[in-house]
């Protein structure tokens, strides 16, 4: 099966046929030997699409090369992943910019990547991203997301990267350094022990929790950003905030979820479904539906207990927030049937509770003129505060199948 082609090398081409059905090792050797007369081992050598620079392989061979492509013939997978990790290594600002532009392309091939490894460049990438900034800081980024895409090879990236990609994420404003950042961010907090998605799973979010709390903007920047007009920056955080859901662990859950409450992320989230979006950002707005509802599901599973401070404070805020006084009991005064409230609670868990105590912290005068009218009225003609906002999240629940 012989392709007219036009090859190019150097500074010179050729128009010859090319036999598809030949491995690409052979089709590079012939090429070498007879058009070309190089001497130097066919190893040294790949085929790329002289348009797109995609590197010709075995497995896309027949695919790519039609009839009148334009081809080229460069130095190898190998040769060029020698030379780039040497320029990583350099003291020279412009020849760095030009070698982490470079890897941003070809850290994709895994012929490229397998060699990177081996000469230890994850080290020299690391060395940049700590130390450089600017459109260099985005290049090696971006090539450490691209890397990371492979099966292999970033295993142990330790506790200081990860520390400062997160802080570049928070300090950071252009758009081309925090959208690699973000990327990097969610694929370690997806790269966890029970990850069914990535081969790597030496991360997750107990590993990333010490270095985000060390930045308390941390949460504050990623909530802000998915208000952000750069459509890829706000659909790569709305992504993180749902990798991070996602995989919370059950130690640290309570404090995460309270942490979102706080920041009003479904506020935010609420605001961005009412904009134009496209098919990514769409896909991430239903992502984050489905897990706010397995998170309800959990908070409604997760009993009332007066021994949690949190639930504790927040059924004393309930109280002490009606401005009742508590001469002969207090809980019935705002709603609940007894003076044993937790045990009322139960049927809707600490679900019930955070919609309660939601209610009032939204609006706290309302939630006292609302307590003090039904409390004023008699017993036969109220309607209990908390006894209706138990079956009102009793409803919503059965409703959205919580």
């Amino acid at each position: 099966m012989s392709t007219p082609v036009t090859v190019y090398q150097d500074k010179s081409h050729v128009l010859c046929n090319v036999d598809v059905a030949q491995p690409i090792e052979k089709i590079i050797k012939t090429l070498c030997i007879e058009q070309f007369n190089i001497q130097e081992p066919a190893a040294l050598y790949a085929l790329r699409l002289l348009d797109t620079d995609e590197l010709i392989t075995d497995e896309n061979l027949r695919r790519k090369i039609k009839e009148n492509e334009r081809l080229k013939l460069v130095s190898s997978p190998l040769i060029e992943a020698a030379e780039i990790c040497e320029k990583l290594g350099s003291n020279d600002d412009r020849v760095l910019k030009l070698a982490t532009f470079s890897l941003q392309k070809y850290i994709k091939e895994v012929e490229f990547a397998d060699e990177f490894f081996k000469r230890n460049g994850i080290k020299s990438l690391i060395d940049i991203i700590n130390n450089l900034s600017g459109n260099t800081l985005a290049y090696a980024l971006t090539s450490m997301q691209n890397l990371m895409e492979h099966d292999h090879g970033w295993e142990e990236l330790g506790f200081d990267f990860i520390n400062k990609v997160i802080s570049i994420l928070v300090k950071q404003t252009l758009v081309n350094i925090c959208r690699p950042a973000t990327a990097i961010i969610i694929k370690l907090a997806t790269a966890d022990k029970n990850s069914t998605t990535s081969a790597i799973k030496s991360y997750g979010f107990d590993v990333l929790y010490d270095a985000m709390i060390k930045q308390p903007n941390f949460f504050t920047t990623l909530v802000q950003r998915l208000s952000s007009a750069d459509y890829v920056l706000c659909s790569n955080s709305l992504c993180l905030i749902n990798a991070l859901m996602r995989h919370v662990s059950d130690h640290h859950w309570e404090s995460f979820m309270d942490m979102m409450i706080k920041l009003k992320v479904r506020k935010a989230v609420a605001l961005l479904m009412n904009g134009v979006h496209g098919d990514e950002l769409s896909k991430q707005l239903l992502e984050f539906q489905s897990l706010f509802v397995r998170q309800a599901y959990r908070w409604k599973r997760t009993q009332v207990s007066l021994h949690i401070p949190s639930h504790k404070a927040m059924l004393e805020e309930l109280w002490t927030k009606a401005n009742l006084s508590d001469e002969g009991g207090k809980w019935r005064k705002i709603g609940f049937a007894t003076e044993a409230p937790k045990w009322e609670i139960q049927r809707v868990g600490y679900l019930g509770l955070e919609n309660m105590h939601g209610f009032m912290k939204k609006d706290i005068d309302d939630y006292q003129k609302t307590i003090l009218e039904q409390y004023n009225r008699p017993a036969e003609r109220r309607c209990p505060f908390a006894k209706t906002s138990i079956e009102v999240t009793e409803l919503l629940c059965d409703y959205w199948d919580v």
